[in-house]
């Protein structure tokens, strides 16, 4: 891997780095521990039924607002599943590598996950 996680968001914003939440956040995913409702947020992913799913939303966002601060990452990550694929922005890359340190994820598998080649 050429990079590190502390260049992720040079790299997105300078143009040479062009992730795509799905592929990210799926492969952060692998590393989280799921709550009932984010193994179903993911189910649905991996069976093409998330994007646009608005009752899994408002129930993973529900979920989210319970808990403190500090532990909502982890399902603010799967929030991405739930919407079209896009291109992760230097914004949303900050988010994604601090939730993945909040959770526990490994620096080898977060940069992994933005550089899968």
């Amino acid at each position: 891997m050429s990079g590190s996680l502390d260049r992720i968001v040079d790299r997105i914003d300078a143009g040479d780095l062009r992730p795509r939440s799905h592929g990210v956040v799926r492969a952060l995913a692998a590393h989280l521990q799921l709550s009932p409702l984010g193994t179903e947020v993911l189910q649905a992913f991996e069976k093409e039924r998330s994007v646009g799913n608005s009752e899994l939303l408002n129930r993973l966002w529900s979920e989210i607002e319970q808990l403190p601060l500090e532990r909502q990452g982890g399902r603010r990550m799967l929030v991405s599943l739930l919407h079209p694929d896009a291109e992760i922005d230097g914004y949303q890359a900050g988010h994604l590598l601090s939730w993945s340190k909040d959770e526990g994820i490994p620096n080898e598998t977060v940069l992994a996950a933005f550089e899968p080649d």
